[in-house]
Formats: C-alpha cells, structure tokens, sequence
C-alpha cells in the first residue's frame, strides 16, 4: 500500500511539473532553412547583454530545441526589463517569430498560438548550451524601399552574405496614408470630435478595423486645427468624402525593413 501512494504521489507530481511547462517551438517543422538568433535590441546601446546573443543553424540542434526548450508558468505581474534581449525564428533570413527574453528576471515575453500573451519563467542557459555560435557583435540597419521588387533585388544580392543576420518587415499593413485638417468650431472643440466624425466616414467604406489605422497629430495641430493622420488603402481613400474639411492627396508608403548584419 505505501508503494502504491508513493508511485501515485511521484506520478501527480510529475503531471503537474509537464503541465506548467510550455515548450517554446512547438509550432516550428525546423529544417535547414531555420536559424534561432538572440541579439542585443536597439534600445540595448550598452550592450548589457552581448554575453548572451548566440545562433543555433544546426538542424539537429534545432529539433533538439523544438523537443526540449520550454518555459513554465505565466508571471501574472513580473517586473519587465527596459533592454529586453531579442530572440527571432528566422527562414531564409527573414524573421517570422520575435520572442523577448530577459536575463535579468529569467522570463520570456511571447504570443504563444495556444493561449493569450504573456511573460513566462523562463532559463536562457537552455539555448546557450545549443548555441553554434556565442556571442555575437551585431548591428541594426533600417532600410526603405519604393517598390517589393527594390526590395527583391537587394535580398537577392544579399541573401547569401554570411553577414547578414537576419531581416524583419516592419512596413504598415496599410499601403499608404494621407491627411485630414479639421478646423475647431462650436461643435468639434476637442480632438476626439473630429476623430469620431473620421472614423464615422471610414466605417462606411469598411467594417473591418484592420483596413484602416488613425492617429492624431499634436504637433502638426494648432489652436485652431486639428491635424489627422489615416493609413490606408487608396480604395478607402478615393471614397473617403467628409465634407467641408482638407483631405491631402494619398501617398504610397515605403516598405520597410530592419537588417541585422554581424559586425
């Protein structure tokens, strides 16, 4: 009898510590196109933690990675770091997953597909043991480029540079953007007048959300105006007709990227 409560006790505890571990790549059929890269962020200028960027490129130690890096349990109010460490999935070089690790207070900030967002205990001593390489010198690069075949054309005379790291989109989702001046008057005297009367109009074009982003200006706006900023697509734009106020010709936006290069 007390073997049985002992092996019922070592098997509760042993469901318990699987069920408060996450692993952190699970979603990823890694093959030679993959790498794992940690980087100091561009808000890091002191480098606080070049010691801990690595990269893992070898397949093996990649599945490895997959089968055996985990997290444990969400931190329902940890205290976050200023100079997170950045750690991307990347295929072909281009970033498809950004996770967020500290050192400093042992968590990782993450999307997991399964559950919400979070901050999860996290160890990154678990990688540095699979790391092909440890530490890295990187840079950032920010780079623009008018049209995706600009952009095609620098990837293909790039790709294949052993320093470049890794790249990342970070263009709007919206393909271009234009202005709305809105003067005050006795029935819009603060800025979330105008905002509701923009967005009124918007919605009448689209119910989706994600075709549209606003924000509004302070410093291009006056004592006398209100100055509006609208991403979207030139569809939504020549439709857009809110009348009596300044709509500014559309302007197609940039692609942009971010390039990590090695030093």
């Amino acid at each position: 009898m007390r073997y049985l409560i002992t092996f019922l006790l070592l098997t509760f505890f042993l469901t318990m510590t699987l069920a408060q571990t996450k692993p952190l790549f699970e979603r990823f059929n890694f093959d030679s196109s993959y790498r794992i890269i940690g980087v100091c962020s561009q808000l890091d200028e002191k480098k606080e933690y070049q010691k801990w960027t690595f990269i893992i490129s070898d397949t093996s130690k990649l599945r490895q990675a997959r089968q055996t890096i985990t997290c444990k349990e969400k931190l329902e109010q940890p205290t976050l770091d200023d100079n997170d460490l950045e750690m991307y999935v990347t295929k072909d070089k281009e970033v498809i997953e950004t996770y967020y690790i500290s050192p400093k207070y042992h968590y990782v900030n993450y999307y997991p597909t399964d559950s919400t967002p979070g901050v999860f205990q996290f160890d990154i001593s678990q990688l540095l043991q699979l790391a092909d390489v440890k530490p890295l010198n990187s840079k950032y690069q920010n780079m623009s480029f008018k049209t995706q075949d600009d952009l095609n054309k620098f990837l293909a005379t790039n790709k294949m540079n052993k320093k470049l790291l890794c790249y990342e989109d970070v263009s709007e989702e919206q393909n271009g953007k234009f202005t709305i001046t809105i003067p005050k008057s006795r029935d819009i005297q603060k800025f979330k007048d105008g905002w509701a009367l923009i967005e009124k109009e918007l919605n009448r074009y689209t119910s989706d959300k994600k075709d549209y982003l606003m924000s509004f200006n302070l410093s291009k706006s006056t004592d006398s105006t209100f100055f509006y900023q609208i991403n979207t697509s030139k569809t939504i734009y020549n439709k857009f007709n809110l009348i009596g106020f300044h709509k500014s010709s559309w302007t197609a936006n940039l692609i942009e990227i971010t390039v990590t290069w090695l030093k």
